[in-house]
């Protein structure tokens, strides 16, 4: 019982990094923002009422169908949500709004006749994102606190949202195929029956793998055994990468087959893909590049925010980052050309090809090893931007030592022994340490 105990807390609670959740957030709001985008769905207030069979909870709490115009508000105020829960933008309220505005929008199409299944994981999932944490990773939050100097650690709260994603798409496998078994038995696999299913599909490709039996015959068998075996996915990570990949096939080759659409749920795959190592193994040729190597006040808050801001930003891990307080003995070392003075006063970037920047040359510099800068390179060399990007950051330099830069009590000894003797609790005017 204790080595069961120990697995199963395991499965729920290892430790993680806020990646492989952040990426699932981002891609998981952000497909649904871009299929629902072009959507009015206050079109649904324009359908008859001869049509209305509403679902259980639409009935239990009396949801009618609102107005046009109230539809309309809601809806522009939920796409809304999809994008901020997209980019991370005060994830907490805007994955709840989310899961809130979604149990209506999403469950009113299902009141008209047609009930589509595989909407409730979906469903289900927005309702996960807003009780974990997904802000913590691959977000504009995330980047906020960054330069605020806070840094996740690596925690259970990363892992649990993503295993009952998993343990959601597995139920609603198993449940599938356990269904085929208790109505039809055996029947179902050994029987004429997939081969009526791709004669009613009626599609060139269906009506071909109808001409033989042994196929179809093969391809239900293929179905329940996937469908039942889902469970293991959970228990078994060598059952798991048969498994999902086999289902997610399956559903691709249903798609192409018969035109049958499973997207809400195939959207819930991106739950099992590992991001982090994913990233690693994509960027390893970058990785093994040379790095550019920042040197920054380490005494200053603005400076360290900074910084922190850049390690978030540096998914690719290009760039080596250098105290020039702290460090400076180890920096004196290896950069012989640096002189601590001007890397207290301005942040230094010393690039892979040995050419130091300051100030705004430097960030622009900065932004070529950062894919996420990258977009931001054709505005950085529009003219007249790097001389107001100069100005820019020498009246922030300027004002820093008044805003969040705790000085020395007395002027440091820049010599190759660093600073000796400071005290970090005074507030001083910059020049005159500078």
């Amino acid at each position: 019982m204790a080595v069961l105990r120990q697995r199963w807390e395991r499965f729920w609670f290892e430790p993680s990094n806020p990646t492989d959740l952040g990426v699932c957030r981002l891609l998981f709001f952000g497909i649904f923002f871009t299929y629902y985008l072009s959507q009015d769905l206050s079109e649904w207030a324009t359908v008859s009422q001869a049509f209305w069979m509403p679902i259980s909870y639409f009935r239990d709490f009396h949801l009618p169908v609102l107005p046009r115009e109230v539809l309309d508000v809601f809806q522009g105020i939920w796409k809304a949500a999809l994008a901020l829960s997209c980019v991370g933008l005060w994830t907490r309220v805007s994955t709840l709004t989310t899961f809130v505005l979604g149990v209506y929008f999403i469950g009113l199409p299902h009141n008209f006749g047609k009930i589509h299944h595989l909407d409730a994981v979906v469903l289900l999932t927005c309702g996960i994102f807003a009780l974990s944490r997904c802000g913590d990773g691959w977000s504009v939050d995330r980047l906020v606190r960054a330069s605020r100097g806070a840094r996740p650690a690596a925690s259970g709260e990363y892992t649990w949202p993503i295993r009952l994603v998993w343990t959601l798409m597995a139920l609603a496998f198993f449940g599938a195929g356990v269904s085929k078994l208790r109505h039809s038995g055996l029947a179902w696999i050994f029987s004429e029956n997939m081969t009526m299913v791709m004669m009613q599909a009626n599609t060139p490709l269906s009506a071909r793998i109808a001409q033989f039996g042994w196929l179809c015959r093969l391809i239900a068998a293929g179905t329940v055994l996937f469908e039942t075996g889902a469970p293991l996915a959970l228990a078994s990570r060598r059952a798991r990468w048969v498994i999902m990949p086999g289902l997610f096939l399956m559903q691709v080759g249903i798609r192409v087959v018969m035109h049958v659409r499973f997207h809400s749920l195939m959207v819930c795959y991106l739950f099992w893909v590992p991001w982090q190592r994913l990233g690693r193994w994509l960027t390893a040729p970058l990785r093994r590049r040379a790095s550019h190597a920042v040197f920054y006040d380490g005494a200053c808050g603005l400076c360290q925010g900074t910084v922190g801001l850049l390690r978030s930003l540096d998914v690719v891990g290009r760039i080596t980052y250098w105290d020039a307080v702290n460090d400076w003995p180890a920096i004196r070392r290896n950069f012989l050309h640096l002189d601590q003075a001007a890397c207290l006063k301005d942040m230094h970037v010393t690039t892979a090809r040995g050419r130091t920047l300051m100030g705004f040359d430097a960030y622009r510099a900065l932004a070529w090893s950062l894919p996420l800068g990258w977009p931001l390179l054709p505005f950085l060399y529009l003219p007249g931007v790097a001389w107001a990007g100069r100005r820019l950051y020498g009246a922030i330099a300027a004002q820093r030592s008044r805003a969040s830069c705790p000085m020395p009590v007395h002027p440091p000894t820049l010599t190759g022994g660093g600073i000796h003797g400071a005290q970090r609790t005074v507030r001083t005017d910059a020049a005159s340490v500078k």
